[in-house]
């Protein structure tokens, strides 16, 4: 989950926390990152950074993403 990486710093919208949950999820189970690892803390921050940067939509975040 996702959620235990939320920023404190900043606030999203429901909709934008689905979004980016469901890409770290994607993600999380395609590469078998564990959740709870260092590298799936690493996923969450560029994620909500990217997120905090305007991209909404979940390809495009994948994408963005990708080591």
């Amino acid at each position: 989950m996702i959620y235990r990486h939320v920023p404190n710093d900043k606030t999203f919208d429901p909709a934008a926390l689905m979004m980016v949950s469901n890409v770290f999820d994607k993600i999380c189970q395609s590469r078998q990152i564990r959740p709870n690892s260092d590298e799936a803390e690493a996923l969450a921050r560029r994620l909500f950074s990217l997120a905090q940067d305007g991209i909404r939509d979940a390809e495009k975040l994948e994408a963005m993403a990708a080591p």
